[in-house]
């Protein structure tokens, strides 16, 4: 076992529903021919992902191993969201490698249709099928995977047969050569050079070259990585912006809390400057007039973790007093929890304000958002305790976002006015392009505000939380799977000692 696919595999055992490191580790392990390894590498207890980036990876890696079962899960992609042009694409991608070419071509150009960036690499058949009827429309979803399977079905029947053709032909050609080389013992002619075979075939990698215009989004760029991020140093043939970055959410609806008599005690306030208190979040505690909470709601957070973290952010809460507050909610963007502030619908990267829509574009380092200079944030809010039920009904009931960007929610952190003194961090993944100094460098610009990072229920990213703690005077904890903190700086030194506890 190489190096690489040993650490690919330990990165999983501490997040196994990060289905970019199972597709790396699929393809490392069928170029070392480990092909049973790969198949079993995609065994997974909870089957399919529910988020929509990491449903496009497990298409790429079941396709690596079994095409037909990747046009499977292409096809219930498809079934899910008909807009969905990522799926369309690699649905391509699986018929160029069954060489199935006219059902590609209209794969390839129904994805050009649903985003005018993608580029159609055949120009067969000469007429432009038009876009499927029911794209864009509410199906069923039963009703549409049902249909594509039976489509499948056949496929799979004519591909057996022409399997059986082929290799009844290839031992009739076999043996016609047998018997003609035993003619030839008797009169040796000079031996001729063997035949090359030429196979005319669109590779996968240069088929699944997308070119993504400004605002579309990748999670993943061919760059180098840094030193701390273990899953961008370890395989450089992958290019990973090949891929749609447009996750599936899962919604984070009412979990059977119950919000009726909630009290916040002495967090009643009714005007006026916020004053100091000592708040604890995860067992971070800290002091200050104004905290933010900066909260994961990728689709990668499970219902447990979600159900965690609203119960411990109606904790810290309650222990307000009258310093403000906020809360923001972040994925591969981030909104804040306030009035008139949305998560995309459509364009997974446009999100609403007050002030209007806002975006966020595709840089070096992952995502940045677009004109900084026109963003408006919201004013603080004061702990009165109709806000702070609302706040508290607002996350319960959120949806999870596409991706995991770090940077663009403390960005968006540290553009408030004031700026806070206390900042909450938790997150359950790393980051892959993750700015650290960028980071650094606005917090010290915008007030110096502790960033108190938690990492929930994973090791993953560990570096990166501790060197973000430390260099902005906060602390780190890494939060297992009962909800009690474990010192980071302890689960550095030895992980395998808490690795039961994640």
């Amino acid at each position: 076992m190489s190096t690489t696919t040993e650490t690919l595999r330990n990165i999983l055992q501490t997040a196994p529903g990060n289905w970019f490191i199972r597709m790396l580790l699929v393809e490392e392990l069928l170029k070392e021919q480990r092909v049973a390894e790969a198949a079993q590498a995609l065994e997974v207890e909870d089957g399919l992902p529910y988020d929509r980036q990491f449903l496009i990876y497990a298409v790429k890696a079941h396709g690596m191993v079994n095409p037909v079962r990747g046009l499977e899960i292409a096809e219930e992609a498809i079934g899910r969201f008909p807009k969905l042009a990522s799926a369309w694409f690699e649905k391509g991608n699986l018929l160029v490698l069954t060489e199935n070419r006219e059902e590609a071509y209209q794969a390839y150009t129904t994805a050009q249709q649903l985003d005018s960036s993608l580029v159609n690499p055949y120009t067969f058949p000469p007429t432009t099928p038009p876009l499927p009827s029911h794209v864009g429309q509410s199906i069923s979803l039963r009703e549409s995977i049902a249909s594509r399977k039976e489509k499948l079905a056949a496929n799979r029947r004519k591909w057996n047969t022409n399997d059986s053709i082929i290799s009844l032909g290839t031992a009739c050609i076999v043996l016609a050569i047998m018997c003609l080389l035993l003619l030839l013992i008797d009169n040796p002619v000079p031996k001729p050079s063997p035949p090359q075979i030429v196979a005319s075939l669109i590779p996968a990698e240069e088929a699944s070259t997308w070119v993504q215009p400004k605002i579309k989004k990748q999670t993943q760029k061919d760059r180098p990585a840094r030193a701390s991020s273990m899953a961008m140093n370890l395989v450089t043939s992958v290019n990973a912006a090949a891929v749609s970055v447009i996750s599936f959410d899962t919604p984070a609806k009412d979990f059977g809390v119950s919000m009726t008599g909630l009290t916040f005690g002495n967090s009643m306030n009714f005007g006026g400057r916020g004053g100091e208190a000592s708040v604890m979040f995860f067992g971070s505690k800290s002091v200050g007039k104004r905290f933010l909470f900066i909260l994961d709601a990728s689709g990668s957070m499970t219902r447990d973790q979600i159900r965690l973290r609203d119960k411990e952010l109606r904790k810290a809460l309650s222990q307000l007093g009258s310093a403000n507050y906020h809360v923001i909610l972040f994925g591969a963007g981030a909104h804040f929890v306030d009035k008139g502030w949305r998560p995309p619908k459509e364009d997974f990267y446009t999100y609403e304000s007050p002030q209007g829509p806002y975006t966020f574009v595709t840089t070096d380092t992952g995502f940045q958002l677009e004109n900084p200079e026109n963003f408006h944030t919201p004013d603080w809010l004061k702990p009165e305790k109709k806000q702070l039920e609302t706040s508290i009904r607002y996350v319960r009931q959120s949806d999870t976002l596409p991706g995991t960007d770090w940077d663009n929610a403390l960005r968006m952190g540290h553009m408030m006015k004031p700026p806070p003194d206390v900042i909450f961090f938790m997150s359950d993944g790393q980051d892959l392009l993750l700015d650290i100094d960028k980071i650094i460098e606005n917090n010290h610009l915008k007030g110096k505000p502790k960033i108190n990072c938690l990492a929930m229920q994973t090791g993953f990213g560990a570096e990166q939380f501790s060197e973000i703690s430390k260099r902005s005077g906060g602390e780190f904890f890494i939060i297992d799977k009962r909800g009690e903190p474990i010192p980071g700086d302890d689960y550095l030194i030895d992980p395998g000692l808490y690795s039961r506890r994640l």
